[in-house]
């Protein structure tokens, strides 16, 4: 065979052990030179099928010592391969993870998660350049691994705004989800099932009356907005629909850098330092809880976060010298 390089008069057994015979018949046997070669329909040792090869199809370039000699190695190639796939496959196979089946009722409320993402996702800051429809695909694929590690917690709107700033800055999804995860270990209380924003709200409340009593008395007379509920959007996303990625790059630090040197709330005081920017403008209408939401909605992204991170600072001070001892 010129396949083996068994000769084609020698019969073999079922039950020899063909790699051995090929070897040694290898070693003892040597093809006679010539320009074609007749072979069976079959090799008995490999079983591939063979065609009967007369001098027209011989090939001058490849002799048949080198013709045979290639079918061998890429037989017992292929053979050895195999083996040692099979071999590697089994502790991969033991330890892959069974399978998971999930009820119809875990696929349906999936389903409903994905749902909200997607229409969250369309909305984000459409006016903003970067996001163009290959980065939306990244924004969807963060919040569905956020919410697929949070089930218990699952997908809330606004948390899509506050992942956008760091898939701007890094363009990265992982690096993104790193970061997003990250903050919202601090961020998740302020959301509807934590018990934060009613803090928030009524620090505010306490911090303006301590501040500025006029805008407070004003509140206090109109009698429909004393809970502050006008700012219930900053505290959640941390002034992030308040102002552009560029001045909320420089506010979201400062709010992080404060945690390290004066207080964990600093969100309070730029809350606060906000409304007090816009202190005459309230006074002078006389404005009550429609009219102050209408205005700084329509102030969004036109405020100074050199003047906001100011009077923050200034309120501080403020408020330190007021509580601690001279």
């Amino acid at each position: 065979c010129p396949g083996c390089q068994l000769p084609l008069d020698v019969d073999i057994e079922e039950s020899v052990d063909l790699d051995s015979t090929v070897q040694t018949i290898s070693k003892s046997t040597s093809f006679p030179e010539q320009s074609a070669v007749v072979v069976h329909s079959s090799c008995p040792v490999c079983g591939k099928a063979r065609r009967k090869v007369s001098e027209r199809d011989a090939s001058p370039a490849e002799e048949p010592d080198q013709a045979a000699s290639s079918h061998h190695s890429d037989h017992h190639s292929n053979r050895n391969t195999t083996q040692l796939a099979t071999a590697d496959s089994q502790p991969a196979q033991e330890a892959r993870a069974p399978a998971v089946n999930f009820s119809d009722q875990e696929v349906e409320l999936w389903s409903q998660q994905l749902h909200k993402i997607d229409k969250d996702v369309v909305r984000c800051d459409r006016s903003y350049s970067y996001f163009k429809p290959a980065n939306l695909v990244k924004l969807r694929n963060v919040l569905a691994s956020y919410v697929w590690e949070h089930q218990d917690v699952g997908y809330i709107q606004g948390m899509c705004d506050l992942l956008a700033p760091f898939l701007v800055i890094f363009d990265e999804e992982v690096m993104a989800f790193g970061c997003f995860n990250k903050l919202m270990e601090v961020m998740l209380d302020n959301f509807p099932q934590g018990q934060a924003m009613d803090k928030h709200l009524s620090n505010m409340r306490l911090l303006l009356q301590i501040c500025d009593r006029d805008v407070f008395e004003l509140m206090q007379q109109n009698g429909d907005y004393t809970h502050f509920y006008f700012a219930y959007r900053w505290f959640l996303l941390d002034l992030k629909r308040e102002l552009t990625y560029n001045d909320l790059f420089i506010v979201w630090e400062t709010i992080w850098s404060a945690r390290q040197c004066c207080t964990d709330n600093f969100t309070l005081f730029l809350a606060t330092s906000l409304v007090e920017l816009y202190r005459d403008i309230i006074l002078d209408n006389s404005m009550d809880f429609t009219e102050i939401i209408k205005f700084f909605n329509e102030m969004a992204e036109r405020h100074s976060a050199t003047d906001l991170l100011a009077g923050a600072r200034q309120l501080v001070g403020k408020l330190q010298c007021l509580l601690l001892p001279q």
